[in-house]
């Protein structure tokens, strides 16, 4: 097998890159992460600079650069 698989957690961390915002229903369909909280823990934990907005019951997570992109100061 050629190449280098790539993680689940790497995959979530260039989704966040790219400005986009994930929640655990969007981490589960496209990625197949049952646990989002427990990655967005270790990235934060690695230094990336995540922030978080709740509601209904679950949390949307994006990159804190991007929090102007999703109506957050």
């Amino acid at each position: 097998m050629k190449g280098k698989v790539e993680t689940q957690r790497q995959k979530i961390l260039k989704h966040l890159q790219r400005g986009w915002a994930i929640n655990p229903l969007v981490a589960l369909k496209l990625y197949g992460c049952f646990r989002l909280s427990s990655i967005i823990f270790l990235l934060k934990k690695d230094g990336h600079k995540i922030d978080s907005n709740r509601r209904r019951g679950y949390s949307t997570y994006y990159m804190a650069e991007h929090a102007d992109k999703w109506g957050v100061e």
